[in-house]
């Protein structure tokens, strides 16, 4: 007998949200070793005792991890996608009935609440912590590397810098500092002005830096390093700075030495490229692969 399937909703539906999301899916791992209850310890006080609730921190904190693992950039099209997504509803403690929080609310939180409470580089050490103690990280054979990043900021947006100072003195700055310089669209009089990180902020990004690499076009970027232990590949430290190659090796030192202090972490060897030629008083006692 054929059948014929009635999508008339009834007027009350008895599922258990568990039981939809696979066993094997990634998300199940994550929250089976990773233990989020720091947190709630870390936004205790960033939260008034009197007034309506506000949006579980740990709701928000789950659904950023969900758009960092599966590259959702935007926002908005997280909520869109928790949403939908049974296994993300899931893993994020939210059911079936229950209201994804706005877009909105995480502007607010990321650049506001959680951004400058330091939670976000509280929660990366906790889990750094939970991977040593469950025995991921071996901390003998460390890798650092630096990888560019373009800004979400075009070079349209660059302005002059409004400075406070001589123009002897500025232009004396200027040229200690060596900037990397770049070419625009050409101006007014059919002339292409130089721009530079000591004459230009971007409106957009004021964070951003121009960077320009032989064979490759002037952009706005940062500079992502990471310290990574070679036994399971496991991140230990990252630190995001300016697009300078120069730098690379301070900064890596930089991040030894805080996952010494941290974690405890005394490397036997670190491997890096060129652009990561540390100095013996940053690199401490690990030996340069």
């Amino acid at each position: 007998m054929r059948g014929k399937q009635n999508r008339d909703e009834g007027l009350f539906t008895y599922v258990r949200l568990e039981e939809l999301v696979p066993k094997d899916h990634m998300l199940r791992a994550i929250d089976r070793w990773i233990d989020f209850g720091c947190v709630e310890q870390e936004t205790r006080a960033l939260y008034s005792h009197t007034g309506r609730p506000s949006v579980d921190p740990g709701v928000l904190i789950r659904m950023l991890v969900v758009g960092y693992l599966y590259g959702i950039t935007s926002e908005r099209r997280l909520c869109q996608e928790v949403q939908l997504n049974l296994a993300y509803r899931w893993f994020c403690g939210l059911r079936l009935e229950d209201k994804v929080p706005d877009h909105s609310t995480f502007t607010k939180n990321r650049y506001g609440r959680f951004g400058e409470s330091g939670l976000f580089r509280t929660l990366f050490e906790q889990i750094v912590a939970q991977a040593v103690a469950h025995g991921l990280v071996k901390g003998r054979h460390l890798t650092v590397d630096a990888t560019t990043v373009q800004a979400n900021a075009s070079l349209d947006s660059l302005e002059p810098i409004m400075v406070s100072m001589s123009p002897d003195t500025y232009l004396r700055e200027v040229k200690e500092q060596n900037p990397v310089a770049g070419e625009v669209a050409e101006d007014g009089q059919g002339q292409k002005p130089k721009l530079s990180n000591a004459t230009h902020r971007s409106r957009t990004d004021p964070d951003a830096r121009l960077f320009s690499k032989p064979f490759q076009k002037t952009q706005l970027a940062y500079s992502d390093n990471v310290l990574m232990d070679n036994a399971h590949r496991v991140i230990v430290e990252v630190e995001v700075t300016e697009p300078n190659l120069h730098d690379e090796g301070q900064v890596a030192g930089a991040m030894l030495e805080r996952s010494r202090l941290v974690t405890g972490i005394e490397p036997e060897t670190v491997a890096g490229d060129k652009a990561t030629a540390m100095e013996p008083r940053c690199a401490g006692s690990a030996r340069p692969a």
